[in-house]
């Protein structure tokens, strides 16, 4: 090379347009870190054993009514339903979910 200089031009996206998908990439992958914290904390709760502070042992082992288990279920397929046409993302899906499921 002897001092000679070239430009190289690439096609593709402009500007605006490269910042709009990173944007769009960069929220997806919040969204997916979130699942993610969401599940490990679902994992922790499952392996400390479940204990409830604060119940009486005898109204834990009694089943529970059937209000709200029918309650919960509605309210999980709404809220699966609403995933589904877009108007939540996975990640309140499954903070909705695991609300739902705490208060069961």
């Amino acid at each position: 090379m002897s001092g000679e200089s070239r430009t190289l031009t690439f096609s593709g996206l402009r500007k605006e347009e490269a910042q709009a998908v990173y944007r769009i990439c960069q929220a997806q992958e919040q969204a997916w870190r979130e699942k993610r914290r969401l599940r490990e904390l679902e994992e922790l709760r499952a392996k400390s054993g479940g204990i409830q502070l604060g119940t009486s042992p005898v109204s834990s082992l009694s089943p529970q009514p059937q209000t709200e288990t029918g309650d919960a279920a509605t309210r999980l397929q709404r809220a699966k339903e609403m995933l589904e046409k877009g108007l939540i993302t996975d990640s309140e899906f499954e903070t909705i979910k695991a609300r739902i499921v705490g208060s069961i």
